[in-house]
């Protein structure tokens, strides 16, 4: 019950963009600065910190939105990076998506397991080249309740870009429709 009403409350727009990050990103905020970047994390130090930017959205069954997104990638010293996403629409404001998740690194070999305010978590996996990292879906579970047409994989891809922005496309295959583009988007470092 309560998951109910905190969702609904979240999703009513009642709160402001400002409160949701404070509570979002409040968690350990000061934490990475008190502790060692772990070894295994070192190749991808770019990520760390909050980044924010906007995007667009399109797929065959919905109409093309624009929304913007924060990100944030934090350490506590373990072999992981916590992650945190939060997106609102561009134009009124409301929230619209959240994840929450930690990301795994073994040299090149990347996981992630990520869940999502709609009832929804994705295991991920893939391979870091360079200043990219691409991770798809090896596993999605969904609450009971879910509606169709659901989500059967999803890929998603970070780049750093050679003026230091951080460009995230996301890739979407349902049960409706084959694996194609559904998000990109671009962000600066804060």
């Amino acid at each position: 019950m309560r998951f109910h009403a905190l969702s609904t409350a979240i999703t009513s727009g009642r709160f402001s963009r400002k409160f949701l990050q404070a509570l979002l990103f409040s968690s350990q905020s000061n934490m990475a600065d008190k502790c060692h970047l772990h070894e295994s994390l070192q190749d991808v130090s770019w990520l760390l910190g909050t980044w924010s930017g906007q995007g667009d959205g399109i797929y065959p069954n919905i109409k093309s939105f624009s929304y913007k997104e924060e990100i944030k990638f934090s350490h506590v010293g373990q072999p992981n990076l916590q992650f945190q996403s939060s997106s609102w629409h561009l134009t009124n404001n409301t929230p619209m998506h959240f994840e929450s998740g930690f990301w795994f690194f073994d040299r090149n070999h990347v996981k992630a397991a990520i869940a999502h305010n709609l009832g929804v978590c994705d295991i991920m996996e893939g391979e870091m080249t360079n200043n990219q990292i691409t991770v798809t879906t090896t596993d999605i579970t969904r609450k009971s309740d879910s509606k169709p047409p659901k989500v059967t994989k999803v890929q998603k891809i970070y780049k750093l870009l050679e003026d230091g922005d951080l460009e995230y496309i996301m890739l979407m295959e349902t049960e409706q429709y084959p694996l194609q583009e559904h998000l990109r988007s671009r962000f600066k470092k804060q």
